[in-house]
């Protein structure tokens, strides 16, 4: 176990449950990883892991969970774990050697001649091989926005591999004359979406310089959320609307989907009750990973379709609807 993954550690005495750190690409990720013989189906397993990591993993998380429900003991269950973080890896390394190769002379004068539109003082860094480079988009505010491009070999007809960190998917667009790619066109339309999201980084500005922000530890301008001190040990998870980011944030239940729960004594009783009359989301889980709100009406319902909840001095205890994570909830 340790020489498998040194920062995992068991949580209970049966072994079934672990959480800690696996080091990948020499970087540090949490981890809850549970399972248990008696288990027979893939939602009982327990596999909660950063953000950051759930997006190199996600073609593989289904795999992931059917090996975590089929593995004997915990020991094989990580080390087909380890064989995939290899082969992922392995396809990320062959991937950026495929973009390093050399350019055919009619892209690379393309590229040439398309970087002289966008102008050479807003390339930050460039490679030998014109492959590779990171151009800044600077917004109305002085914030620069760093946009990585990768040009394949087979470009303008092969699309070009985008990277920039806003808080909407970049997807370059083509020329509709000639269904080609072009970087002055895919600066143009990455530009548009900075303009577009301006009241959104000022609000996310003002918040990181008024408020004790814990979470993310180092924001950049693609996180929607913030987690910040409220009191001693108390912290507020807030989600922006990167559309209308002024508007005041909705903490939905993630079972029902709304805001407020509205009872049905008052909508028999109150026909002109307005949408501020009812509950909002009173109960979180209290994995941090998962962290979702609930009503503590929609959360009992839940627990009453489980056949391993149970209920004891006024209080259900039950799992999380997302994450298994052990929940307990006051009947009355």
């Amino acid at each position: 176990m340790n020489e498998i993954f040194p920062y995992l550690v068991p949580t209970d005495n049966s072994f079934t449950e672990y959480c800690g750190y696996i080091v990948w690409n020499n970087k540090q990720y949490p981890v809850e990883i549970g399972f248990a013989k008696e288990k027979t189906t893939i939602e009982e397993c327990k596999f909660n892991c950063s953000e950051e990591l759930s997006e190199i993993l996600s073609p593989f998380l289904p795999t992931i969970k059917n090996r975590l429900q089929q593995s004997n003991d915990t020991q094989s269950f990580l080390l087909e774990f380890k064989d995939i973080l290899n082969r992922i890896k392995t396809q990320k390394e062959n991937e950026k050697e495929s973009l390093k190769n050399v350019l055919p002379f009619e892209v690379y004068t393309l590229v040439l001649r398309e970087i002289d539109q966008i102008g050479w003082n807003r390339v930050l860094s460039i490679d030998k091989s014109f492959c590779n480079m990171e151009i800044v988009i600077r917004d109305q505010a002085n914030r620069d926005v760093l946009v990585d491009i990768a040009v394949p070999s087979n470009y303008p007809v092969g699309m070009p591999l985008v990277k920039c960190l806003l808080p909407c998917n970049i997807v370059p667009p083509m020329m509709e004359r000639d269904s080609k790619y072009s970087l002055p066109n895919i600066i143009d339309y990455i530009q548009a979406i900075v303009v577009k999201h301006q009241t959104f980084f000022d609000v996310m500005d003002e918040i990181d310089k008024s408020v004790w922000v814990i979470e993310p530890e180092k924001p950049n301008r693609s996180h929607i959320t913030r987690r910040i001190v409220v009191a001693n040990n108390c912290t507020l998870l807030i989600n922006i609307n990167p559309i209308n980011p002024r508007s005041f944030p909705d903490f939905q239940c993630a079972i029902c989907y709304s805001h407020r729960l509205v009872s049905e004594d008052i909508n028999n009783n109150n026909a002109s009750s307005t949408s501020s009359s009812g509950t909002i989301p009173d109960k979180t889980c209290n994995n941090i990973q998962c962290n979702r709100q609930f009503h503590r009406v929609c959360l009992l319902e839940y627990f009453k379709t489980l056949p391993n909840s149970r209920s004891a001095f006024n209080s259900t205890v039950g799992d999380c609807p997302y994450c298994q994570t052990q929940l307990s909830c006051q009947t009355n």
